[in-house]
């Protein structure tokens, strides 16, 4: 059994910090894109492809930090974070582009790809859980 330190972060804190991670990531590659299109090296056709990378690399950012962040129950807070910021892409829409919902089911699986990839990130180099049985000495 492993001793308690105290120092374990609830996860209602750690999908916050992953959904937060996920816009500060978002936004960083927003501004790389954009300055790579004004300094034209990329093309302006290729827009959409890095709106979709940046959307999967962000939200496999925030899951693997927050997954990181809990400790336990992986798959369930790389998928909330998944949800949550899915629920923020369509938020901004609803705010912005005054509910033109247009294109969400690619940027929907653009998240589920990126949560996906944080998953199996988390579960490389595991060996997995084995309930290891004590066996106590028969007297």
């Amino acid at each position: 059994m492993k001793k308690k330190t105290g120092n374990r972060i609830s996860l209602p804190i750690c999908i916050g910090i992953g959904i937060a991670a996920s816009m500060v990531i978002a936004l960083l590659g927003a501004m790389v894109s954009a300055w790579m299109i004004a300094r034209e090296h990329i093309g302006e056709g290729s827009i959409p492809y890095a709106a979709m990378l940046i959307l999967a690399v962000a939200v496999a950012g925030g899951a693997i930090i927050a997954a990181w962040l809990a400790k336990e129950k992986r798959l369930i807070v790389c998928g909330v974070v998944g949800a949550g910021y899915y629920l923020c892409l369509i938020a901004g829409t609803a705010l912005f582009f005054s509910g033109q919902y247009q294109g969400m089911a690619i940027s929907a699986l653009a998240v589920l790809i990126g949560s996906a990839i944080a998953v199996l990130a988390g579960m490389r180099g595991k060996k997995g859980t084995k309930h290891k049985v004590k066996i106590s000495a028969y007297r």
